[in-house]
């Protein structure tokens, strides 16, 4: 199976934040499970966002299962 690279981020208001980046090769078709944490300063009405990138090629990533949690 061919390898993606692919990378997700935590987004602010629609901007992702790039310090947030992760990483990982995974192959084609196979699960993979990716954990991200950061800390950042939230206000009233800010609303957030996972963004998931395939670096490899415009092939569409599909995410079956994400927990996002908020402390």
């Amino acid at each position: 199976a061919a390898s993606q690279n692919l990378s997700v981020y935590v987004a602010k208001n629609g901007e992702v934040i790039d310090a947030t980046r992760i990483s990982s090769f995974i192959s084609t078709g196979l699960a993979q499970n990716l954990s991200l944490s950061t800390n950042q300063s939230f206000a009233t009405n800010d609303y957030v966002e996972l963004f998931v990138r395939n670096a490899t090629s415009t092939d569409n990533i599909t995410v079956s299962s994400a927990l996002f949690g908020i402390d």
